[in-house]
């Protein structure tokens, strides 16, 4: 059977005449006629090979008789073969196969001699009908257990119901089925861009702004500045810089606005309050720089020495002695030391008031023994009032502290010369350390 064409499908013709074609997988199984209902059976495929060779024996011994040929020991003489409801296809020589998909009209069996006993037995041997097995007539509704359905909705399109198997039509391959492709990884997605808050956005123009002004570009870092100002209103270093730009262009007034608002904000307070005091004083603001001064005092409480030291100098050279008494004793009552006692003493000296001028100098004195100031302020007051023995014993006292000070020792031979009487070799003396310097 290995050298004989296989057989790929089964014809079967129902009684019917309705002609199907079934894949050899069904063979040995029960089916029903897609046309009129009846059961079929499926011969197996040895039964299918053993009708199929009694069948080319008659055709052989047909073909022989038409040539006059006696036939040969053993062979059957047939014109044509019935085989019933099965009927295998015949590829012999001679004969053209009927198309796969055609259907024939129904006719009645032609007489024909009896095939062989075997096929004979096959085809007439009665069976027991088994349990329906398809749905497709509407009264056959269970299938026997074990069948192997066979749709009959397909039975209708032999072509597509029934391909040739793949196990039929080729050798089974046995190639291992192919590795599964390897996972890809995937870039992960870019990070959002991070967004900026409003300080971040002031801090970064105030950067910029610091490098434009560096370079001199005072108009880009003005604008910079004025826009890092709308993203943090009030921040303290942006109107610091932005002050100090605003000065480079001329815009002063605007210069000192933003040094305040810096002052206010808590940064660089000294520095801004120094620039300001500057500037006021550069344009003779007498007034601006008292109410700086006077705010400056106010901010710390009043216990600031300097401020209120440059508020009396101010005040003093303004000449308004009555707000200069005032400072003077503010400054008192903030900071009672000796420097402050000298300087309300010098300034009752200039005002003509030699005694009050005097008792300032002696508690300075007193707070401080060796405050140089007081001894020489003292000293210089008793020489202008001719107490020379006052005198010569307050600078003898100062040049104690400060040796060799010019004017003490040029005070100190006035009062040896005036004195009487008078000591002139002392005087002379006193005239050369101080022309020498010691």
């Amino acid at each position: 059977m290995g050298s004989e064409k296989r057989i790929a499908k089964i014809k079967i013709r129902c009684r019917c005449g309705k002609k199907v074609k079934i894949p050899t997988e069904f063979a040995g199984q029960v089916g029903r006629c897609p046309e009129c209902g009846r059961q079929m059976k499926v011969p197996t495929m040895e039964e299918l090979w053993r009708i199929k060779a009694e069948v080319e024996k008659a055709q052989t011994a047909r073909m022989s008789a038409a040539a006059g040929e006696e036939p040969a020991e053993g062979e059957i003489q047939l014109t044509e073969i019935q085989l019933d409801e099965v009927a295998p296809p015949a590829p012999g020589a001679g004969e053209k196969p009927v198309p796969e998909a055609a259907e024939e009209p129904a006719r009645e069996p032609e007489e024909m001699p009896p095939p062989s006993e075997p096929a004979e037995r096959f085809l007439e041997e009665p069976y027991e009908e088994p349990e329906p097995m398809f749905l497709s007539p509407p009264e056959l509704r269970s299938e026997p257990e074990g069948a192997l359905p066979l749709p009959l909705e397909l039975l209708s399109e032999p072509e597509a119901m029934f391909p040739s198997p793949p196990e039929l039509a080729s050798e089974p391959s046995f190639e291992p089925p192919p590795p599964p492709p390897e996972p890809v990884e995937l870039p992960p997605p870019p990070p959002p861009e991070p967004v900026e808050t409003p300080e971040e956005i002031a801090t970064r123009l105030l950067s910029e702004a610091r490098q434009a002004h560096e370079r001199g570009d005072h108009g880009e870092a003005c604008a910079k500045l004025d826009l890092a100002l709308e993203h943090d209103p009030g921040t303290g270093p942006a109107l610091f810089l932005r002050g100090e730009v605003r000065f480079a262009l001329g815009r002063t007034d605007d210069g000192l606005a933003d040094l305040a608002g810096a002052i206010l904000a808590g940064h660089r307070r000294d520095e801004a309050r120094a620039r300001r005091l500057a500037v006021f004083r550069e344009q003779g603001r007498r007034e601006d720089l008292l109410d700086e001064l006077a705010r400056a005092a106010a901010e710390d409480g009043g216990s600031r020495e300097e401020i209120l030291r440059e508020r009396v100098r101010v005040l003093a050279r303004m000449g308004d002695r009555e707000r200069l008494r005032e400072a003077l004793d503010r400054l008192l009552d903030a900071s009672p030391t000796a420097l402050a006692r000298n300087l309300r003493g010098t300034f009752f000296a200039s005002w003509g008031e030699a005694d009050r001028a005097a008792g300032e100098f002696r508690e300075a004195m007193r707070l401080d023994p060796r405050f140089a100031e007081g001894h020489l302020n003292l000293a210089n007051l008793d020489l202008a009032g001719r107490r020379y023995k006052e005198a010569i014993l307050g600078y003898q006292r100062f040049l104690a502290i400060v040796p060799g000070d010019r004017q003490a020792l040029a005070n100190l031979g006035v009062c040896y010369r005036d004195k009487r009487p008078a000591e002139h070799r002392k005087a002379i003396e006193c005239f050369e350390r101080a022309r020498r310097g010691r």
